[in-house]
């Protein structure tokens, strides 16, 4: 599938996942003067206290790099404040020792030592010593959770570190992410991560129905989750498949294209824009195929993501391509793209000669693909 990184939060990758989650903030870190939260309150009385929450706060949200500023020069400012976030958080915990803050905090603490050893380039030494002090105790579920995942990360370093495989690896994450998503599904650090992540690999390995048991989970506890209308439109592929596939319309050119009277013929469906580098790098190869195969059964219906009509014209244009194109100028919202969840482009469909689609990700096996359904 293709990456679902978001703004705040990195996306988990196929085998490490070891990226700083930035979560919501804690209402402590947002809560204004005179509201009615328990901890808020204690917090109201005590300016000092308040303060430094606040300054917490504000350092685990890194500024956007400036056009000016170089890569080292933004690395070390982004270090510089995670630094004095985590002194910020030393001095919170010796002065304040009762406040209701305190495992909001240690769990920021973690996953600003992870930050800080990433950028350093260092070993997560500090982390490690960080979790295991906080399992040792008697942590809240939420810190507990948050110690639980950073732990993972840590021992996903070390097997790295001793040479461990990428199956090795991938096997070790996968059991430990499908623990953390039983278990603390509704963490606001990491738990729409974890289970959007679940939602991916069980869809790769084709267990449909856990895929959508975990979907159904980030939908429950995260209901405000970027990842859910992409995990959204993958599930909808995934049960679009060996289904009818039926698409009328009529093209930039005025032909009325319904995929309903073609059956006997094989359609590749190619979602794509001008302005995309993989889109125009394959349109060689896909008029290879149309010439050779086209008066063998198959066609191509372009579904076009471009928002301005002239300069599709342009590149159709340029590009002598032949297929008709279906274009609404709404981009990502085509009612096509929505319904089948296409969050990356190029994107391939492939209808057999009933009707049926056969592939929603035919990438890399076109010809032989192609080939194979043309002789059915």
């Amino acid at each position: 599938m293709r990456s679902l990184c978001r703004k705040r939060v990195c996306g988990v990758s196929a085998i490490l996942a070891v990226c700083a989650l930035g979560a919501s903030l804690p209402a402590w870190a947002v809560q204004q003067a005179g509201t009615s939260n328990t901890a808020g309150a204690a917090v109201a009385q005590r300016p000092e206290e308040r303060a430094l929450l606040q300054r917490i706060a504000e350092l685990g949200r890194d500024p956007q790099r400036g056009l000016w500023m170089s890569s080292g020069a933004y690395r070390e400012l982004i270090l510089s404040r995670r630094q004095e976030q985590i002194a910020k958080i030393h001095e919170l915990l010796e002065r304040f020792p009762d406040s209701p803050a305190q495992e909001d905090v240690l769990e920021y603490k973690l996953e600003s030592l992870f930050a800080i050893a990433n950028l350093m380039k260092q070993p997560p030494t500090e982390l490690k010593e960080a979790v295991r002090q906080v399992l040792a105790g008697s942590p809240g579920k939420s810190l507990e959770g948050t110690a639980s995942f950073w732990r993972i990360q840590v021992d996903l370093y070390e097997k790295v570190m001793a040479g461990a495989d990428g199956q090795e690896l991938a096997k070790y994450q996968i059991e430990q992410f499908a623990q953390l998503a039983e278990k603390y599904p509704d963490n606001r650090h990491f738990g729409d991560a974890i289970l959007g992540n679940m939602v991916q690999v069980r869809l790769m390995e084709g267990k449909i129905e856990e895929a959508r048991s975990y979907y159904q989970k980030l939908q429950k506890y995260h209901p405000d989750s970027e990842l859910i209308e992409p995990l959204a439109g993958e599930l909808r592929r995934r049960d679009a498949l060996l289904k009818p596939f039926t698409f009328a319309f009529t093209d930039i050119r005025g032909q009325e294209v319904d995929t309903t009277k073609m059956k006997g013929k094989v359609i590749l469906v190619d979602f794509w824009a001008s302005w995309c580098g993989g889109c125009v790098m394959s349109v060689p190869e896909l008029k290879r195929l149309y010439d050779k195969h086209h008066d063998d059964g198959l066609e191509i219906i372009g579904v076009n993501l471009d928002t301005d009509r002239r300069q599709l014209d342009g590149f159709l244009n340029a590009h002598k391509i032949p297929w008709p194109q279906y274009f609404d100028g709404k981009a990502w919202n085509t009612p096509l793209a929505r319904k089948y969840g296409i969050t990356g482009i190029p994107a391939l469909f492939l209808v057999d000669k009933k009707g049926i689609l056969r592939s929603i990700d035919a990438h890399g096996q076109l010809q032989s693909e192609i080939v194979k359904l043309l002789a059915e």
